[in-house]
């Protein structure tokens, strides 16, 4: 099972189709086009979510209930509008 993704420095635009992903512990997406994040919520082994440098402007989706492991989260260098992490 894949735990470790690491997607840096690539031209994503979009995240999608990670509902598989169910062992995955860490997901690094920095350095790409993202504009928002989706789909994390079934990540539930979710550790760290790394999407610095993107185009993010919202952040929503994740929740303790949802992704109970996540200890790291790192979104500098976005255009972060609206950040909701009720719970954590």
């Amino acid at each position: 099972e894949l735990c470790w993704l690491g997607l840096a420095r690539n031209r994503l635009s979009e995240l999608k189709n990670l509902d598989n992903l169910v062992a995955l512990a860490v997901l690094d997406v920095s350095d790409n086009r993202i504009a928002r994040i989706d789909g994390l919520s079934s990540l539930k082994g979710l550790k760290a979510f790394i999407a610095t440098r993107n185009r993010i402007s919202r952040l929503e989706g994740l929740t303790p209930k949802k992704n109970p492991q996540l200890e790291t989260l790192v979104m500098s260098h976005n255009q972060l509008a609206e950040c909701k992490l009720a719970g954590f």
